[in-house]
């Protein structure tokens, strides 16, 4: 659910607050449990608590960690149909990256530091996977290095990292900073 309504979260004029997710939770939440009726209300009410509680705690670390970074971009989709929740520099054609290689996908979020420096960023709900990437992985996470140069592409400006975000307690919503360059 956090992709459907992420953007409401990182508005222009305002960083997210507890109180702006807490809103919106509850009424996705309400939204999706009358779509899917729930069979044990209860674990139903269990999971969307834990759901709150990762999403105000992803809110504390990076309002702690990355107050310095602000939102220009949210869901900044290529090669998909733009539709409600991509940012509106979405394009519909896909990234041709050198060499020729299409890409097409979303980049849920790039930020720009005050120092004017930017960064994609990927959201993770999963666990970090062991060994941890540093770079790539074994070649299985791409998306910092992607991203980055799909977003150069699509806006003109160089991306200085590229970054995975864990943003859930279970991975003490661990980021991973990927920089960006020409070796990378």
């Amino acid at each position: 659910q956090f992709e459907l309504w992420r953007g409401e979260l990182w508005r222009e004029d305002q960083p997210p607050t507890l109180e702006r997710l807490d809103a919106v939770l509850e009424r996705e939440a309400a939204r999706a449990e009358e779509e899917l009726a729930p069979a044990i209300p209860e674990i139903w009410r269990m999971e969307v608590q834990a759901l709150r509680a990762d999403l105000r705690g992803w809110l504390q670390q990076r309002e702690q960690r990355d107050s310095d970074w602000t939102a220009q971009f949210v869901e900044l989709s290529f090669g998909l149909t733009p539709g409600e929740g991509h940012d509106a520099r979405s394009c519909a054609e896909a990234v041709t990256l050198p060499g020729g290689y299409r890409l097409r996908g979303s980049i849920d979020l790039v930020e720009r530091h005050a120092s004017g420096a930017l960064r994609v960023v990927d959201h993770k709900t999963g666990r970090i996977p062991d060994p941890r990437p540093e770079l790539t992985g074994r070649g299985e996470v791409l998306q910092p290095l992607l991203y980055a140069m799909a977003a150069e592409q699509m806006l003109g400006e160089t991306m200085t990292f590229g970054r995975l975000s864990y943003s859930t307690l279970a991975q003490n919503y661990t980021t991973i900073d990927v920089p960006i360059n020409d070796w990378t």
